[in-house]
């Protein structure tokens, strides 16, 4: 056996034992899914409010004249 077969063989067993955890403890499963979901939704709203104040200061200049 090769070392990459041994590896994909070893990563299919995992993750079919993840997939059993994963409905065994489904209520733990979506605890941190949405844990993940929340932290990565507070990036994005961070992220885009940031655009819409750096437009939204009433200024003039050549770069944000059309925006907003």
């Amino acid at each position: 056996m090769s070392v990459s077969y041994t590896l994909l063989t070893i990563l299919e067993v995992a993750l079919g034992i993840f997939f059993i955890w994963g409905f065994w403890n489904e209520e733990k499963l979506a605890d941190l899914e949405d844990k993940l979901f929340a932290k990565m939704g507070i990036r994005r709203r961070r992220r885009s409010k940031a655009k819409i104040t750096q437009f939204s200061n009433g200024s003039t200049s050549k770069h944000n004249r059309n925006c907003i």
